[in-house]
């Protein structure tokens, strides 16, 4: 669905926009840790012969929060913007300069 045009919002050209941020970077970043891929199960191998265990991969996941939070900013201020757009409003500048520079400090 993030590949298809969108019904509602258009570019400065008039073309409706695609949401390829969200699926290129975020959905494809945060995919990995819930679903089974070899990225997922890396933090979980082992040397050959011994006996696969599931642990924490404290270094790999380090940033897992951060990340986390980024994400939730990142939608929280489309939100707004997607709302604003909706009520033909002027976008609360304060809320997302307050927003990106939240961002920011996750990254």
């Amino acid at each position: 669905m993030a590949m298809e045009p969108d019904a509602y919002e258009v570019d400065a050209s008039g073309n409706p926009i695609k949401q390829d941020f969200d699926y290129e970077h975020i959905y494809s970043q945060t995919s990995h840790y819930v679903h089974a891929t070899i990225i997922s199960l890396m933090g979980h191998s082992v040397n050959a012969g011994e006996g696969f265990r599931v642990r924490a991969n404290v270094v790999q996941d380090a940033d897992r929060g951060n990340q986390a939070l980024f994400n939730v900013l990142v939608f929280i201020s489309k939100s707004f913007v997607c709302a604003f757009r909706g009520l033909h409003d002027e976008q609360p500048a304060d809320i997302l300069e307050e927003t990106r520079v939240m961002m920011t400090s996750f990254r």
